[in-house]
């Protein structure tokens, strides 16, 4: 998907809003923050843009989750 995509920014968008409307407490992270992260007090983890995702990033969210 080509980056800064309408479709793609409107998906996140509406994704993120959802959240909000329905009360459920989220925190946004930087993907180039994900190797400073301690994931082990998240029950789960949503990737918004998982479409860009390029493998240095898949091999750290492979060790981390």
């Amino acid at each position: 998907m080509r980056e800064g995509s309408s479709f793609k920014c409107d998906l996140i968008r509406r994704n993120l809003l959802n959240l909000g409307k329905a009360g459920i407490p989220f925190d946004i992270f930087n993907a180039q923050d994900m190797s400073l992260i301690d994931f082990s007090g998240y029950k789960l983890v949503v990737f918004m843009d998982a479409f860009s995702m390029d493998d240095t990033m898949k091999k750290i969210v492979k060790e981390k989750m």
